[in-house]
């Protein structure tokens, strides 16, 4: 059996800014599922989300492949791995960071014949490697800003991300 969702998040990722504190940026995304056994299914599962704040843009993109298992009737847990870039952007200054990074999650899926309706209540996204970096600022800038956008750019790449409440549904066929 094979199962096509659609996602929608309050956290799917979230990105530290430079002088602000961190939030999550809500997401969009899709799932495909390939059913390995009827309680274990191997998903690809693709997110977007973006968001601005205080003169401030912050996008997000995660590509995550996972074996979400069932532990009880209706409760599963998954682990993935997979690619996250973040972006932030702040009038002349802007950093991307690509990393390689690994997924756990737990939730419920509930199956009513063709249909499926899930929710993953609490998630962690972890960084394993930094695959690449954009850091982009004015040459004329200050020692102090300089080093403050190098600060900011190395937390947006190391930190871990909470997932709260990733929503979905879809049909399973």
């Amino acid at each position: 059996m094979i199962a096509i969702q659609v996602l929608a998040s309050t956290a799917a990722a979230g990105v530290e800014p430079v002088g602000f504190a961190v939030y999550p940026i809500p997401t969009r995304g899709a799932e495909v599922s390939w059913f390995v056994e009827d309680d274990r299914t191997l998903t690809l599962s693709v997110a977007r989300g973006e968001t601005e704040q205080l003169l401030a843009k912050h996008e997000a993109e995660l590509a995550v492949l996972k074996y979400r298992m069932l532990v009880g009737d209706i409760t599963h847990l998954s682990l993935g791995a997979g690619v996250r870039t973040l972006r932030y952007e702040r009038e002349a200054v802007a950093i991307e960071a690509k990393e390689l990074v690994g997924e756990a999650n737990f939730g419920n899926r509930l199956k009513w014949g063709p249909f499926a309706l899930g929710c993953d209540w609490l998630g962690v996204t972890l960084p394993f490697k930094a695959l690449s970096t954009k850091k982009d600022w004015p040459a004329d800038v200050s020692e102090e800003d300089a080093a403050e956008y190098e600060k900011a750019s190395d937390g947006i790449m190391a930190a871990t991300r909470m997932q709260f409440m990733r929503v979905y549904a879809g049909v399973v066929f």
